[in-house]
């Protein structure tokens, strides 16, 4: 993104004449009503950089039993479907830090590299080796990716309009700052995710849950100070909660389009663009209500209502379930749970410094996609657990069993998904009462930050300059 490392030129300050009229304009007036071109520019390439990212995810959910089957890696499954959220997950607190030193730019093209080679090595993959190996690397650039769109998204405009550019783009010298990074924190973070990671996913399946060890560091690498206030904590919990069931409705519908309709693959993602086009229609009108209503908590308690009745209506879904139906089940549950992915960051950052912009936005990220992987582990035990106790050998017996035998199959995995849609009903619930942590504070409608836009022919970054500031404040 050009420009986007660089400090912008500060405003100057009102005059003293004009403070009460100021102070008395209203939030509309603080925002600016045109924007350079640069402006547009990079909020197109984040926009372009979320949508890659979330068509290689929706991509690789319907179609991960095929590639599976083609590479012969069903005794690497596991690796197989999670080494990407693996990667992506670990390295999220570090670009967090590498951005604060090396500015946005250098991350966010390096990790658009990454993301590219990776895709380029899975994509060409001969083998299962080959496949894990390129989607980890694809995991380190998306991750990154993922962490970097929100800091830059938060570096360019004021706070109380981070929710609806948020929700539009989801549609010192070198030496001394290097010498700054935790190096020991990360190097003892990474690892220890990784192999909390690897517990969760492979614990009752690969290994029985009672081989576990712990052990606990003495300094975290995440910051305490970001959970010092409800309302930051409060936002946490809550993209915790709505990344664990964006993921397993993700995850889970195309198991029943696949399973219980008997669709290939490609209709089955045919059948899931409602739930994808819906997240990106929700999460920007979610942006703009939180944007002009200048309130988060009504929008969080209404999204996980939703997100409710949308799972229990999933609970209905069965093998003679028309179209309209589900489609219909899709977009409820969406219209829920997408205004989260807008609006949560902003009520994360209202209660910090605008100096935590990029840790804040680093463990957001990292509980986000950290959420994913326990969206697809816990309700894979639950319905695994239906489904073995019922039919243990159910698993690919479709082409070896008569019809009869298979319609009774199938009820089981209609009763499997059903746990797991229970599951999600429970946990959307549960966010509707976390919404309490939070607190109402006012959305910022000011703009201090290191980073922005560099003027029109400006040159190298001068780290004299002060930080941008955006006010309402006309200067006279």
């Amino acid at each position: 993104m050009p420009g986007t490392d660089a400090p912008a030129e500060s405003e100057k300050p009102a005059a003293a004449g004009t403070s009460s009229t100021s102070a008395a304009a209203p939030a509309d007036a603080a925002r600016p009503k045109r924007r350079p071109a640069r402006f547009w520019m990079v909020i197109v390439a984040l926009s372009l950089l979320a949508f890659i990212t979330s068509l290689d995810a929706m991509i690789l959910f319907t179609a991960l039993p095929t590639i599976t089957a083609k590479l012969d890696g069903s005794a690497v499954y596991v690796w197989i479907a999670n080494c990407f959220v693996f990667a992506a997950t670990a390295v999220q607190p570090l670009v967090g830090q590498l951005a604060d030193i090396l500015g946005r730019k250098v991350p966010t093209v390096v990790c658009v590299a990454l993301f590219t080679l990776g895709s380029g090595i899975a994509g060409g993959a001969a083998n299962p080796a080959m496949f894990i190996a390129g989607r980890s690397i694809q995991g380190i650039g998306a991750g990154g990716i993922y962490l970097l769109i929100d800091i830059i998204a938060c570096d360019l405009v004021l706070l109380r309009d981070r929710g609806k550019w948020l929700g539009i783009i989801n549609y010192g010298d070198l030496a001394s700052s290097i010498a700054s990074l935790d190096v020991v924190g990360n190097l003892i973070f990474i690892p220890s995710i990784i192999a909390a990671l690897i517990g969760l996913v492979t614990g009752g399946v690969v290994h029985p849950w009672s081989s576990f060890r712990h052990f606990i560091a003495r300094n975290p690498g995440v910051p305490s100070r970001l959970f010092g206030n409800r309302t930051s904590a409060g936002g946490y919990v809550l993209m915790f909660l709505s990344s664990v069931l964006m993921q397993t409705a993700g995850y889970f519908l195309p198991v029943y389009f696949q399973a219980v309709l008997g669709t290939t693959v490609m209709d089955s993602g045919v059948y899931f663009l409602p739930f994808a086009i819906g997240t990106l229609f929700a999460a920007a009108v979610g942006g703009v209500l939180m944007s002009h209503l200048g309130v988060y908590r009504p929008i969080h308690v209404a999204a996980f209502a939703l997100s409710a009745v949308g799972f229990g209506l999933f609970t209905l879904l069965g093998p003679d379930t028309p179209k309209v139906a589900w489609a219909w089940y899709e977009l409820v549950t969406v219209i829920g749970l997408g205004p989260t992915i807008s609006t949560v960051l902003p009520a994360i950052l209202a209660g910090l410094p605008q100096s935590d912009v990029a840790a804040a936005t680093a463990v957001f990220s990292f509980i986000k996609t950290f959420g994913f992987v326990w969206g697809v582990s816990i309700p894979s035990i639950i319905f695994n657990g239906v489904v073995d106790d019922s039919v243990p050998a159910a698993h690919g017996l479709a082409p070896t069993v008569n019809f009869a035998m298979w319609s009774e199959v199938v009820q089981v995995y209609v009763a499997g998904l059903k746990a797991v849609w229970w599951w999600g009903v429970a946990l959307s619930i549960l966010g509707v009462f976390a919404v309490a942590i939070e607190d109402h504070l006012p959305l910022s409608t000011e703009l201090e930050t290191e980073y922005g836009l560099r003027e029109g022919g400006a040159g190298a970054a001068d780290k004299d300059r002060p930080a941008a500031v955006e006010t309402g404040s006309a200067s006279t």
